[in-house]
């Protein structure tokens, strides 16, 4: 499960991660969670950073409201669970490694920017590693799919259920 890092004084290792995740537009109110820094003295030093703002995403129904999401969405399980499987990192680490693999293969495929953002991706990893939702390959195209653990949403690639 992915966990915030727990100390009492802040580390040179939280700042840099802080200073990554700002890098990526996180919320600020995540970078806090992720790193344990407090979020009023974030929002100082991150104050010349475009951080976004506004409430996380609560529900992984959420990724099914749109199909390019879904498609995005999908794609960037895919790097997670990957990287998750090869690598001995923590979970941050896994997260942001699993972002930047990608948003690099995104941009060169779409020639755009990614449309999941790093709030939208940690929030994928946490319903994957909750079991919320799981990769599983689509019956009919044989495509990856996302899947919730108590409903059933049609394939984003062939929109069968």
């Amino acid at each position: 499960m992915l966990q915030k890092k727990s100390s009492t004084e802040p580390s040179h290792n939280n700042w840099s991660i802080a200073l990554e995740l700002s890098g990526f537009n996180a919320r600020t109110e995540l970078i806090s969670t992720i790193t344990g820094l407090p979020a009023n003295k974030l929002k100082i030093i991150l104050f010349n950073k475009n951080t976004a703002r506004g409430p996380l995403p609560y529900s992984p129904k959420t990724l099914f409201k749109k199909i390019p999401k879904t498609l995005e969405a999908t794609f960037f399980l895919f790097f997670f669970r990957t990287e998750k499987a090869w690598s001995n990192d923590d979970s941050v680490k896994v997260c942001i490694n699993a972002y930047r693999k990608y948003s690099s293969h995104s941009e060169k495929l779409t020639n755009n920017v990614s449309q999941i953002s790093f709030t939208e991706a940690w929030m994928i990893a946490k319903w994957s590693d909750s079991g919320s939702i799981r990769l599983e390959q689509c019956s009919h195209c044989h495509s990856a799919r996302i899947m919730l653990e108590s409903e059933d949403f049609p394939c984003a690639v062939c929109r069968s259920y």
